[in-house]
């Protein structure tokens, strides 16, 4: 069995794997791995030149399929990538290895397939407005609250489930009091997350600050028992919203002033919990945030 996988899934579903498909074969792709635009400017006589910025532009990845029908119905293949990589729609490149599992969202801008090409090939490309590959699987760490941990397993004799314990069907969890957490970021470029306050009581603050850079995300207002208060920094995305019974409020316009978008950087990111009012012991605090690659 392949370990390598190049999973191509679109909008409804429909998938293929590009290296493991007994009809087609994957001669050629590019645009996959890290390449940065890096700004510089020169100054009159000064050898080379003086750095000014970098950043990473949108991404093209373009590939070439290459058929091999088993049937010998090689066009009927060609219709199948059709049906996947249709124009215009959202397509999901997964790419697994022994030491990886990445993905990246992206919309099909071309599927051509050359009519007098032989052997016959057809020409995909993808482009992603987001030109990060970011883990597959979510990631989410709990800083205060209660963080699931085991559940007593069920035993199964004859094909019969019997409960090994009273106890059996409860999950179990290590309470978590601690105002200052440690992040641990695998990736090799910053990524925004989404912080949620899960409130238990009353309180008038709520927030984070970032211990290494004094920087701080703080939102201020009248909290009470039952509200859900999530703060999204994520760029493009960056949001505040109070969920308080059935309604969904934005709450933007309650940053404290001097707060910043906070975000993970690579390695270790430790945070202090901000609040006012507020017992710790009546909330329970999650992170979750995707963890962002450069390439594969």
């Amino acid at each position: 069995m392949n370990e390598y996988k190049l999973i191509a899934t679109n909008f409804l579903g429909e998938s293929i794997d590009l290296w493991n498909d007994s009809e087609v074969t994957l001669t050629s792709i590019e645009g996959v791995s890290m390449n940065a635009d890096v700004s510089a400017m020169r100054l009159g006589a000064m050898d080379g030149s003086s750095y000014i910025g970098s950043r990473l532009n949108e991404r093209d990845i373009s590939f070439i399929v290459q058929y091999h029908s088993p049937t010998g119905e090689d066009e009927a293949a060609k219709l199948r990538m059709y049906r996947i990589f249709r124009p215009k729609k959202e397509i999901i490149l997964r790419y697994i290895s022994p030491l990886q599992d990445k993905y990246i969202v992206g919309y099909c801008a071309k599927c051509e397939t050359p009519p007098m090409a032989y052997p016959m090939v057809t020409q995909i490309e993808i482009k992603a407005e987001d030109p990060y590959w970011k883990k597959y699987g979510g990631n989410s760490f709990v800083m205060c609250g209660v963080e699931p941990s085991f559940e007593f397993a069920v035993k199964v004799t004859d094909n019969v489930t019997t409960k090994n314990t009273e106890l059996n069907e409860v999950e179990f969890g290590i309470t978590k009091m601690n105002m200052v957490s440690n992040i641990v970021y695998a990736g090799d470029t910053d990524s925004g997350f989404s912080i949620t306050f899960n409130i238990y009581n009353t309180g008038s603050k709520l927030g984070l600050l970032n211990i290494d850079t004094n920087e701080y995300l703080s939102v201020s207002g009248s909290f009470q028992n039952g509200d859900v208060v999530t703060i999204c920094t994520v760029p493009r995305k960056k949001s505040i919203t109070l969920e308080r019974e059935n309604d969904k409020i934005d709450y933007f316009a309650h940053l404290d002033a001097g707060s910043s978008f906070l975000m993970l950087s690579p390695g270790s990111n430790k945070f202090k919990l901000i609040l006012d009012g507020i017992d710790i012991s009546f909330l329970n605090v999650t992170c979750t945030y995707d963890i962002l690659y450069g390439g594969v």
